[in-house]
């Protein structure tokens, strides 16, 4: 009680604001300040927040410490944004993004919730998706590939690769973090097909056609390759997803993701062409 005082006395710490499990506290500390013939803060008591379970959050919960959140990729726009509306919402706003220089326009203490509010991983991640989409924010990724080893490595390696990569997965994350294991697929030197699949007859019929077909593209181009695709289905007859899907097999070791037209700009034309011919009828 006394080291805290002096403490934020030496540091000249007029307004304090924390959370109501401190209130009792605040009669303590009071008469130390009065008695020291100090000036007394101002003082705010607000409610805790609590994990799903309803328990005040701790470190059972997860990672609650913002360095933590950062090394998982979480941008501060989004951290920000989850905490103001624990216990706090401005007037008149249609949605919950709020950009920090509203927050910081509208913000009112006094308009606090007087109730507990919870703090929940999932709205986290709903605000961290929102705002990693956002073109503005592209450089937030590059910095973030900085200090990550793994990315790091293959930002040096091919940067234009990494960013085509993350401009068509980030749709689909949550965090920068899980795009590591996106990227090794991609980056992978040795790639194989994990598992054999047993695909449909029309695809392994029309299957080395489709090869040459992508071997002739010249221009290889997103406009141009996804109309080839579709005039090639259309030639052949075949319904997309019985070229689609095993030709996204064969390049990523998964069926579901991204389209082929945007695995193959990815890749580019000549790891396209060495994944496919992996694959013996």
């Amino acid at each position: 009680m006394l080291s805290v005082v002096v403490d934020d006395h030496d540091l000249g710490v007029n307004y304090i604001i924390r959370g109501d499990d401190h209130l009792n506290n605040y009669f303590r500390q009071k008469f130390i300040y009065k008695h020291m013939n100090w000036k007394t803060p101002k003082y705010a008591h607000i409610p805790l927040i609590h994990g799903e379970d309803g328990a005040k959050l701790s470190k059972r919960h997860g990672a609650v410490n913002l360095i933590d959140l950062k090394n998982k990729g979480y941008l501060p726009d989004s951290i920000i944004n989850n905490l103001i509306l624990l216990g706090w919402s401005p007037k008149n706003q249609d949605n919950e993004i709020i950009q920090l220089q509203n927050i910081i326009s509208n913000f009112k203490i006094e308009s606090l919730s007087k109730s507990a509010s919870i703090f929940s991983y999932k709205k986290l991640d709903y605000f961290n998706n929102y705002y990693l989409k956002l073109e503005s924010n592209l450089n937030l990724f590059e910095d973030y590939c900085g200090s990550n080893i793994i990315l790091e490595k293959f930002f040096k390696l091919d940067k234009e690769k990494l960013i085509r990569l993350f401009n068509i997965y980030k749709k689909d994350i949550l965090t920068y973090h899980q795009i590591i294991s996106i990227a090794e697929v991609y980056f992978a030197n040795n790639f194989s097909k994990t598992v054999d699949e047993n695909f449909q007859d029309d695809f392994n019929k029309n299957y080395n056609n489709f090869v040459k077909l992508i071997n002739n593209i010249n221009n290889w181009e997103y406009d141009n390759i996804n109309l080839e695709i579709k005039e090639f289905i259309k030639k052949n007859n075949i319904k997309f997803p019985v070229l689609g899907k095993p030709i996204r097999y064969l390049l990523t070791n998964s069926l579901n993701g991204p389209s082929i037209t945007d695995i193959f700009m990815i890749l580019g034309k000549d790891q396209s062409l060495e994944r496919l011919k992996r694959y013996k009828i």
